[in-house]
């Protein structure tokens, strides 16, 4: 099963990462929709929530992060390796941001393994698709708001020549056409590393 642990690093250090793609075929095993949709069973109910939009050219797929849900989930998400399980909970909750955008990275490629290979056969599969992360947490009104961290594009194509069950997550900021990261979150995330 596709397990990863994120490493709270530095964001200069996680845009250096260097792209995952396959030149040949991936080994036998589960397929990377199978690892996908065990993982994707396993972090139901984390606060995570994906809508699709597959008859849009390009298709639209939004994954959304719910920051009240994911922080009262903090051990299921350290026993599934999504939370390095070193860190105390006072490092999370004082690098909230931060650990939303590894998180809504962490959740991309389930997001596009059932974008490009649906659960249940092939009903509609787009060549294209834009994909977001969005984070909602409280906006100290006693409501909530909801902010763009991360977009980027994804093709079927790309999506075939990469090896899933080998694709650290964060390679996606080098792999994936036109990532980016949100102005605000990147200031937001800086803030939080200062001493």
């Amino acid at each position: 099963m596709l397990r990863v642990v994120i490493r709270f690093a530095v964001l200069a250090s996680l845009l250096a990462a260097t792209p995952a793609v396959a030149a040949n075929p991936p080994p036998k095993g589960p397929s990377s929709a199978e690892m996908s949709r065990g993982l994707a069973r396993e972090v139901a109910g984390l606060g995570y929530s994906v809508t699709r939009d597959l008859k849009a050219k390009p298709a639209v797929v939004t994954v959304t992060l719910s920051q009240s849900e994911y922080l009262g989930h903090l051990a299921q998400l350290r026993q599934l390796r999504m939370i390095n399980p070193k860190l105390p909970d006072d490092y999370v909750l004082s690098h909230i941001y931060s650990t939303g955008f590894s998180l809504l990275v962490d959740y991309m490629p389930i997001a596009i393994n059932e974008t490009f290979a649906p659960p249940g056969g092939a009903k509609t599969v787009p060549e294209h698709a834009h994909f977001s992360g969005v984070l909602t947490y409280p906006d100290g009104k006693g409501g909530q708001t909801s902010e763009e961290a991360v977009s980027f594009d994804f093709d079927r194509a790309l999506f075939k020549r990469i090896d899933w069950a080998k694709f650290p997550p964060y390679n996606l900021m080098s792999t994936a056409p036109r990532f980016t990261i949100a102005p605000s979150i990147k200031q937001k995330m800086s803030e939080e590393a200062q001493p």
